[in-house]
């Protein structure tokens, strides 16, 4: 440990340990890091991790004071009911890092997001405004059956389903 009382995080290994940490963090609505199945065009299926949206909106509600009070102003300005629930948005795109003009370029990624339509327009068109809920390999996401548009499926079955904590069927409890 540091002199401050923080993990030395100078090595990949200790970064790799407070990211496990961190995400294997029990919340009201599981942990954070989930693990969705996938199909591929030849029916097999792989794992895909995942970050559970309402475990990562209850620990960002908890530990970013930031993000709280945002949420409280947005909740101020439309309060969430049963006849006017917000409006859970989902967003996908493809994310090359480095040189996206590279002749070979094998980091490319698809990105899933997700956010609240209640935050308006101006927010929304800033990064900030988005939490990452998927990233996968541009090559691997080429073998689902129907590509990002299964990411896209299955993260929405797991909001809305009825099973567990879902939108639909309890909310989410942040405060």
């Amino acid at each position: 440990e540091a002199s401050s009382g923080q993990p030395d995080l100078s090595h990949r290994s200790a970064l790799r340990e407070a990211r496990d940490v961190q995400l294997s963090q029990a919340t009201p609505y599981g942990a954070v890091l989930d693990t969705l199945e996938l199909r591929t065009v030849g029916d097999e299926v792989i794992p895909m991790p995942f970050t559970n949206p309402f475990a990562q909106l209850y620990v960002a509600a908890e530990q970013c004071e930031g993000f709280a009070d945002l949420l409280a102003d947005r909740i101020r300005v439309h309060p969430p009911s049963d006849d006017s629930p917000w409006g859970f948005v989902i967003y996908a795109d493809e994310v090359v890092p480095g040189n996206p003009m590279g002749v070979h370029n094998k980091r490319k990624a698809w990105v899933v997001y997700f956010s609240f339509a209640e935050q308006g327009n101006a927010a929304l068109m800033h990064e900030d405004a988005w939490f990452c809920v998927a990233a996968e390999r541009a090559d691997r996401v080429k073998r689902l059956a129907g590509g990002t548009g299964q990411i896209v499926r299955e993260i929405s079955h797991f909001v809305f389903s009825y099973v567990g904590p879902s939108l639909p069927g309890s909310g989410i409890y942040l405060y």
